[in-house]
């Protein structure tokens, strides 16, 4: 259910910006049921929860980011299973943090059915490149009408046109994948 896939942000390398954003797809603390397990092993170098969720031991859970670090932080969140939305919001809302959480997910439809929690968070439409081709301007106009806060694609997929026209309907650019100065100015 984890991406084991490292944080683009450089988590690792840089200590003092540890969990300001994730690609985890649920923290390890959350109640939810168990996936299926062919032979019920926890993978080399990672433990099971009680729920069946594989984490390594060296990522917090998003209960222990928050009792760590506090909440003086945006922070932003790729939501890998739907299922997981719910059990975020409640943590990051027992930590009144819900404005400053960024929630990311590939499928703007389902996402957009979030906006009926009522809480106040922000909402990322987070697409793959191939799904957006040539339909940059109809996926503003669905975002904006949903109820969307943002778009996050990677870096070398921006151009001054698309940020522009983002912006037009009131969206926030966010881009991933930029950990260079060149890409940043």
């Amino acid at each position: 259910m984890l991406s084991d896939e490292p944080d683009s942000t450089g988590e690792e390398e840089n200590p003092e910006s540890a969990g300001k954003k994730s690609n985890k797809r649920l923290p390890r603390a959350l109640p939810l049921p168990p996936p299926p397990i062919s032979d019920g092993v926890a993978p080399p170098g990672e433990k099971q929860e009680s729920f069946g969720c594989f984490l390594p031991d060296r990522l917090p859970t998003l209960n222990a980011l928050y009792e760590s670090v506090g909440t003086n932080f945006d922070l932003s969140l790729d939501v890998k299973d739907p299922a997981a939305f719910t059990a975020i919001l409640k943590i990051s809302a027992s930590f009144q943090a819900t404005s400053r959480l960024w929630l990311c997910f590939p499928h703007w439809e389902t996402a957009a059915t979030w906006r009926e929690h009522k809480q106040e968070f922000h909402l990322v439409d987070s697409p793959t490149q191939d799904l957006l081709t040539g339909q940059h301007e109809r996926r503003a106009v669905q975002l904006s009408s949903a109820g969307f806060d943002a778009i996050n694609m990677p870096e070398p997929s921006w151009t001054a046109g698309h940020v522009a026209l983002f912006h037009r309907f009131g969206l926030r650019c966010l881009a991933w994948d930029a950990q260079q100065p060149r890409q940043i100015d």
